[in-house]
């Protein structure tokens, strides 16, 4: 009777686990959506003053498949993607300000939960600047 309780709570939890990666995806997609709206159409490149001196072997850029928007709208799969992999990311780095921090002011025999609240709100900045890193250094070494 318990392995039974115990494959329904991991169903339950995989279930809440898809409910809350597409309510995110479907945020993201918003969110660019909206983006697209505000910037408005990309100006198209200039495409002589670009390739005047184009003598190399690598293959022309292809072109965009939707060049009048800005932010390239993920599919729901990809959007889900990221938001699992931004989910992780705060995961970690919350799990590394609470170390640092019971290490730091010893927050072991503390009940209340405000201080690993603040934890939490603080934590966010940091996982935001890694992930920052971690697209830039993506983008750096495709150059």
């Amino acid at each position: 009777m318990e392995l039974a309780g115990l494959f329904l709570g991991c169903g339950g939890a995989l279930v809440a686990l898809f409910v809350g990666l597409l309510l995110a995806s479907v945020i993201l997609r918003g969110a660019v959506a909206l983006a697209n709206r505000l910037l408005g159409p990309v100006k198209p490149p200039d495409m002589f003053g670009q390739w005047d001196d184009w003598d190399s072997d690598e293959p022309a850029p292809k072109p965009r498949k939707n060049p009048n928007r800005a932010i390239p709208e993920p599919n729901l799969a990809t959007a889900m993607l990221v938001a699992f992999i931004s989910g992780i990311v705060n995961c970690c780095g919350y799990i590394v300000c609470v170390i640092l921090a019971e290490e730091t002011f010893d927050l072991r025999g503390l009940d209340a939960w405000a201080p690993f609240a603040m934890l939490l709100v603080l934590s966010l900045p940091i996982t935001g600047l890694i992930l920052t890193i971690e697209r830039v250094w993506e983008r750096g070494s495709v150059v």
